[in-house]
């Protein structure tokens, strides 16, 4: 086992001891060899940067992701995404079946189906621009030239079509 040259003994051989122990650690042109230090030598802390490869130093620095790198089975389960970092287009694929979706979060053109669990004192309409109606909480009124049926619209109880193709 290599040790260091003990004083006042080994006379003669101190450079042979000194050698083989230091051979243990380092190379023929004296530099540490390979898995000499490991990380219980290493100070926290101590390491810059700069001593780092510039893999490592890219991997740790903030960078820019290219377009669409990103899916979203990358993003951690509850990750926040600032606003401003999205298109904020949803797609009706993309809304959960039975979500509730305010009617002010609703384009003006959208047509929606609104049930009389709304509220029971509530008029909304909907006009095609030739043909419109009025659904309130207890009938529907159709106003233009065409009969609803002919639509696939059946006219219930109550319901009233107002025919403006004619006197």
């Amino acid at each position: 086992m290599a040790r260091l040259p003990i004083p006042g003994q080994d006379n003669g051989s101190w450079g042979d001891i000194l050698n083989e122990y230091l051979s243990q650690s380092l190379s023929d042109t004296g530099e540490l060899k390979s898995n000499t230090v490991g990380a219980g030598q290493i100070q926290d802390g101590i390491i810059t940067e700069t001593k780092l490869a510039t893999a490592v130093q890219t991997k740790l620095n903030d960078t820019t992701v290219a377009d669409g790198a990103i899916t979203n089975a990358k993003v951690a389960s509850g990750a926040a995404i600032a606003q401003s970092k999205l298109s904020l287009a949803i797609t009706n694929t993309e809304v959960a079946s039975g979500a509730a979706i305010a009617r002010t979060k609703l384009d003006s053109s959208t047509q929606t189906s609104l049930t009389r669990a709304d509220t029971a004192a509530a008029v909304y309409t909907y006009d095609s621009g030739t043909n419109s109606y009025v659904v309130t909480s207890s009938s529907r009124i159709f106003r233009g030239t065409v009969d609803p049926a002919s639509v696939g619209v059946t006219l219930a109880s109550g319901d009233i079509w107002i025919n403006t193709s004619g006197p």
